[in-house]
């Protein structure tokens, strides 16, 4: 790789002068090598107008002319890539646009950050870009905390080997050790220090925050055969991921800012495929380590990109190199022909070897497989997910509440006919692939339900779906129990608009339906339930996430990944009651021994999930965005996707068989809310995004 990159963001109002706000100006630093300088070619942007995964993304890259956007409220300061694209400290600055990657003609993850950070936050942004290609974390990026680089007897047995002086091999590569370390801070140190350079109309008297850090970097430490000398072997990069925590921390010293929201960009050259063995799959670990350590919990996030991969136009790439290398080699064979003839059978050669959609697909790609093929259409959709990653993590409102970070990768979804239980509409297990996404680790409690509707957020269209405003101004109260059943009564007083959930308080008693129907108070600090589809969804968009769709839901509650199985509860494969709130278990929050009420979040950590979360079976049901239709290959296939809503996880009220991952049970959206007879009176939810 020939690039890194840092990025720091700051914005304009359009036209002109940014004025005074309450809020500091938002910061973010992005670094990394040559992938975050960005090697894909303008001219790829096209591919993405036909893949509907990413035609959204083009139509914000895209003004209705064709032509690249330019975007008003985001400046970036950009150094090492006006020059050769590996050493130099030559700086661009501008208004955020196409251009901003390794070349005049290229972006890189930049330019849909920028955009996204800008669309999501809705305030002016700056972008500043420190970027040089052929870089190492462990010498050219080395920390300061790090120390003097050292060398393992295999290193120094290859310099022997190859008659070089010891003590001045080590001596070329310690000079060297930390340079770029040195030049990204102090590059961010000269933009902050004269911001007004850059983004002429910035008002000093509203002041900046560092906001966010992204590093994207990995390739030349990822093949060092020779730092990393047992690389094909689990553990092989341990020392990166050590090299990395260490980089956070100085970084965060350096600037001043000891909280600094960082996202860590996980290689995914090759795709998902290509992370499931050696080096890659060592190597991903390494680079995803550091977010796991307890220091940076809910600071520390890894994003992994191999999800945006296209195995697809990879193996197009593929075909055409070794289409390239049999011209070469035939061109070789009689070099007699002229140029004109060498193109003229080229020609020939390719229609004959590329049907005219493949022709074009081609055209999507403009560089090297390490560069992520050179393709917008692999570049953009990262940019955009480190910029959502960095601005779930730069909300401070508590509206989201603590998330967990589940990797991008496939999962088994469903039944494996193995779990002792099981419903038809639980079956087959099936492999399911997913992005990067987080999740909460709690349930919604009724204290973030109740500064949402204390915040207007509850009375407000803008959170609701249509359909789900319409239900809301509605003056009916609809009792709906599980897989369809229902009953209609007039709202007590049909005549006031709704403005919480029925019978909504604070704090109140709670009447129980099973085991004797017990009292209990629910306080802040329980799940939130008795809340509708339609009420579970308008709290999310108002926190900045959505509902999880089921997918996400199970993948969260109970993939095991280092052992690549599905477990049957959370916790692994052997019934445990006192892991969740169930009628079995005897803590007293949850009642005690078959007195069933709702427990107050997190109040069973041993059932914690292989990712993090809680509460995830047992306590509370928990609406998903999906829509309640068979798993693919079902034997008892069905669809009730216009009318039915699925819930996961079982309640304070259900055994064994109700708390598994993989039970699924279908309800209408318009639930109960409250006290009433509807067993949707055991339905929470968390959050996603």
């Amino acid at each position: 790789m020939q690039c890194m990159m840092i990025a720091v963001v700051v914005g304009l109002m359009s036209g002109g002068a940014i004025p005074s706000l309450a809020k500091p100006l938002k910061v973010f630093i992005l670094a990394g090598q040559s992938n975050m300088q960005g090697h894909a070619n303008v001219s790829t942007l096209d591919s993405m107008a036909d893949d509907p995964r990413t035609s959204p993304i083009l139509k914000e890259i895209r003004n209705t002319d064709g032509t690249p956007r330019v975007c008003e409220k985001v400046w970036i300061s950009s150094v090492g890539c006006a020059g050769d694209g590996w050493s130099d400290v030559i700086e661009q600055t501008g208004r955020l646009t196409a251009g901003f990657g390794a070349s005049p003609a290229e972006i890189g993850p930049e330019f849909t950050f920028g955009i996204y950070t800008e669309k999501r936050l809705g305030e002016p942004i700056l972008l500043i870009k420190a970027s040089w290609g052929g870089r190492s974390l462990h010498t050219d990026f080395r920390p300061p905390s790090a120390g003097p680089e050292t060398f393992n007897d295999y290193i120094v047995s290859q310099w022997k080997q190859r008659g070089l002086d010891v003590n001045e091999e080590s001596e070329k590569i310690l000079k060297n050790g930390g340079v770029f370390y040195h030049h990204m801070i102090e590059h961010v140190k000269m933009v902050l220090a004269d911001i007004k350079r850059v983004a002429p109309d910035y008002d000093p008297q509203q002041g900046y925050e560092l906001a966010g850090f992204v590093w994207f970097q990995g390739w030349n430490d990822m093949v060092d055969s020779w730092t990393y000398n047992n690389r094909m072997k689990p553990g092989g990069y341990d020392l990166y991921g050590q090299l990395l925590a260490q980089f956070i921390r100085d970084v965060r010293k350096d600037l001043s800012a000891p909280k600094l929201p960082f996202v860590i960009g996980v290689m995914g050259v090759g795709g998902v495929k290509e992370g499931e063995k050696p080096p890659q799959m060592y190597f991903r670990q390494a680079q995803t380590a550091p977010a796991s350590l307890p220091e940076f919990q809910g600071n520390v996030v890894a994003v992994q990109t191999a999800s945006y991969w296209d195995d697809d136009l990879d193996a197009l790439q593929q075909r055409m190199e070794k289409f390239n290398a049999k011209m070469d080699r035939e061109f070789k064979e009689d070099p007699s022909l002229s140029r004109e003839a060498r193109d003229e059978v080229r020609k020939k050669a390719m229609a004959e070897t590329f049907t005219p959609e493949e022709l074009k697909r081609l055209k999507g790609i403009s560089n090297g497989g390490y560069h992520y093929l050179g393709a917008a259409k692999i570049l953009a959709p990262i940019g955009k997910a480190f910029a959502e990653a960095i601005i779930g993590m730069t909300r401070a409102d508590g509206r989201l509440g603590e998330v967990v970070t589940i990797p991008a990768g496939s999962f088994l979804m469903g039944n494996n006919g193995h779990e002792g239980f099981g419903r038809p509409e639980e079956f087959p297990q099936h492999r399911v692939n997913l992005p990067t996404y987080q999740i909460g680790k709690y349930e919604v409690t009724r204290g973030q339900y109740r500064r949402f509707i204390e915040a207007g957020g509850y009375e407000d269209p803008r959170y609701w779906s249509a359909e789900g405003w319409k239900w809301k101004q509605a003056n009916e109260l609809i009792y709906a129990g599980m897989n369809g059943t229902f009953n209609r009564v007039a709202r007590p007083a049909p005549q006031e608009e709704r403005r919480a959930p029925e019978r909504w308080a604070p704090e109140q008693e709670w009447i129980g339906h099973g085991l004797g129907h017990p009292r209990f108070m629910q306080t802040d600090q329980h799940p939130v339930v008795g809340v509708t589809y339609y009420e579970a969804e308008a709290y999310c968009k108002w926190a900045g996430g959505r509902l999880p769709t089921e997918a996400e839901w199970e993948k969260a509650a109970r993939w095991d990944e280092e052992q690549q199985r599905a477990r049957t509860w959370p916790w692994g494969d052997t019934w445990d009651p006192e892991k969740c709130n169930n009628p079995e278990d005897h803590h007293p929050a949850g009642g005690g021994y078959r007195v069933n009420q709702s427990a107050p979040a997190g109040t069973y950590p041993s059932g914690v999930s292989p990712y993090g979360c809680l509460d995830m079976v047992g306590n509370a049901w928990e609406w998903v965005a999906s829509r309640s239709r068979s798993h693919p290959g079902s034997p008892a296939p069905f669809d009730h996707t216009d009318a039915y809503r699925l819930v996961k996880g079982g309640c304070w009220d259900d055994g064994p068989a109700g708390v598994r991952c993989s039970s699924r049970i279908w309800y209408l959206p318009l639930g109960s809310s409250g006290t009433g007879p509807g067993d949707s009176d055991y339905i929470g939810f968390r959050v996603a995004r």
